[in-house]
Parts: structure tokens; C-alpha cells; sequence
């Protein structure tokens, strides 16, 4: 059986209003080799894009936060680097439910609460995705 590969060194920007849980992600996609930009807001992550286009492999994003939602950031986003992969967490099971079913079909979607390895599965194989997309060998670890 082949060893699954959940390091990367990708950079990826976390987008969750709650403090300690994007300290969490943050921490865990960190210690797997990934350049992890964060952001509390739709907003702000909005201006992380602007300031690093070009850079960012992915976007990890709350569904449910003030100012800016995730699946309006994603729109956002998508103007700033359309091919910009999104992996959607809510913990809002009831409220993202319907959502889940709009969601577009090239994101992810994880249901909080999740384990780290969870997450490593979800962001390597959305990456992966992307690479075979654009037809590179992706820069794994």
C-alpha cells in the first residue's frame, strides 16, 4: 500500500472569524510544510489576495462570517486568480446543508468540527487537482 503524501509546501490563506480555530488550521497546515496566510474576515482576505496575487494555491474558508460570506469572497476571489481553489468549513450543518448543494463544483467542503487529518486529505487532494489541472507534476514534498 502506498503511503498517502499530506505535506506540501503550497501557500494557502485561511479565512475564519474564529480566532482559535483558524490558529488551529493554521498550525496544523504549517507543521505539514504549507505558507499559510490568515485572515478573520472575507475582507481582509480579500486584501491578502490583492497583495499576493499569483501566490496564494488555495483558500480555505468559513462559510458563515460577517462582512464578506465565503461563497461571496470565492466570487471576489475568482475575479483577483480564476483558478483560485477553495476548500468551504462551516460548522452550520442545518444552514449549509442547502448551501452545500450551490456550492461550486471545483471547491472542497469540510464539516466542522474535523481532524487534522482531515484536513490535510481534503487541502492535498484539492491541490493535487489543481496541479493535474494545469498539467504540472505539483510541487509535493
Amino acid at each position: 500500500m502506498q503511503s498517502e503524501v499530506l505535506a506540501g509546501t503550497e501557500t494557502v490563506l485561511v479565512v475564519e472569524d474564529e480566532p482559535a480555530l483558524r490558529r488551529l488550521i493554521s498550525v496544523s497546515l504549517e507543521k505539514r510544510g504549507y505558507t499559510v496566510l490568515a485572515a478573520e474576515d472575507g475582507t481582509e482576505a480579500i486584501r491578502i489576495l490583492e497583495n499576493n496575487r499569483g501566490e496564494i494555491d488555495l483558500v480555505v474558508s468559513d462559510i458563515m462570517m460577517p462582512k464578506l460570506n465565503g461563497l461571496e469572497l470565492r466570487k471576489k476571489a475568482i475575479l483577483l486568480q480564476p483558478e483560485m481553489r477553495f476548500l468551504f468549513i462551516s460548522g452550520y450543518a442545518e444552514d449549509t446543508i442547502g448551501q452545500t448543494a450551490h456550492l461550486p463544483q471545483d471547491a472542497g467542503y469540510l464539516e466542522k468540527p474535523f481532524l487534522p487529518i482531515e484536513l490535510a486529505r481534503k487541502v492535498r487532494a484539492l491541490l493535487n487537482e489543481s496541479d493535474a489541472g494545469r498539467g504540472s507534476t505539483g510541487k509535493t514534498a
